[in-house]
């Protein structure tokens, strides 16, 4: 039951985060060809007393039932729950599944990674393999391949004790260890991303930023005129902050007034529908329930071509989630 509720939680949290922010200058390792942005602050959560009382138990509980990711974890020195700080996600918005790249901030054993990776090598291990790529001036790096069900496979590498950057595509990895080693600033190729990016706010745990073109594929083929209306955003960013409650602020700007009615209106009619549903089949269930109010706390309005979604999910829900056996 743990794990069950931990899943639905983590989902609930992806799901909030949907549209939440990061400034600062961009990271160094981010890839030129960014179209979506995700950063997730993992210390502001994982610190949080809300996390500690209601989620941090349920989430070892469930760490421990993934096959082997104990013992990997410990022969690499790695506590994810002391020693992962921020992990940004950035993706091309392409159908291709080997792009896109994983920066993960924290403390790592970079002799116990080494470590791990020439025993693999020695061993022949026919699930991972180690590469040496030129990063130029003379240096080196090695890139550690793990092989996946389906023929695919992920590329790992040190950027540094304090990085650790991760993809489907070995390309992804070397330019993002050549443009750290560089340490020029990063240049998005698109500018309005590197914009909404860099109006973010640092300080939310949560942070996601992309422009409304980039919802591309995902408009196609939705029903009650949702395509249409969503087809008519601009740019969307905002922030989940974590404190007594989860609070969310989501930013949508649309191409013109019309369309900013049009979204408020679905947004709207969405969250009346989905407030039905989950009355009508989670009335016994927890973690449904848990939906229930959050999506009861969704608040739309705003002003021009601006739309402003807010939601919070409180800490007497989540008492009353993982309050028994939790």
């Amino acid at each position: 039951m743990a794990v069950h509720r931990l899943a639905v939680l983590a989902v609930l949290g992806l799901c909030l985060a949907a549209a939440t922010p990061a400034r600062a200058d961009l990271d160094p390792h981010l890839p030129p060809d960014t179209q979506a942005f995700f950063s997730l602050d993992l210390r502001k959560i994982i610190d949080s007393d809300l996390f500690k009382k209601h989620a941090l138990g349920p989430a070892k509980d469930g760490l421990k039932q993934i096959p082997g990711a104990t013992e990997l974890l410990d022969e690499l020195g790695l506590d994810p729950f002391k020693h992962l700080d921020r992990i940004v996600v950035s993706s091309p918005g392409t159908a291709e599944a080997d792009r896109g790249l994983v920066i993960v901030y924290g403390t790592f054993y970079l002799k116990k990674l080494k470590a791990k990776a020439a025993k693999l090598k020695k061993a022949g291990d026919d699930d991972a393999k180690v590469h040496e790529v030129p990063l130029g001036g003379g240096a080196k790096a090695e890139v550690y391949e793990v092989f996946l069900p389906g023929g695919h496979s992920l590329f790992v590498a040190p950027s540094s004790p304090k990085v650790v950057v991760l993809s489907p595509g070995k390309d992804y990895i070397v330019d993002a260890l050549k443009q750290a080693k560089a340490g020029k600033k990063v240049v998005l190729k698109n500018k309005d991303l590197q914009d909404i990016i860099d109006s973010l706010d640092g300080k939310q745990a949560v942070s996601m930023a992309f422009p409304g073109k980039a919802l591309g594929k995902l408009l196609e083929g939705l029903p009650g005129g949702i395509g249409e209306a969503l087809a008519g955003v601009d740019a969307i960013g905002g922030g989940l902050s974590v404190g007594e409650d989860f609070q969310l602020n989501v930013a949508i700007t649309a191409r013109n007034d019309e369309n900013a009615r049009k979204i408020r209106t679905t947004i709207s009619n969405g969250t009346k529908l989905a407030l039905v549903a989950l009355g009508l089949i989670g009335s016994d269930r927890p973690e449904l329930n848990l939906l229930y109010e959050v999506v009861k706390s969704v608040k739309v309005t705003g002003k021009g071509k601006v739309v402003s979604v807010t939601a919070r999910l409180t800490a007497e829900a989540l008492r009353d989630l993982f309050g028994k056996g939790g």
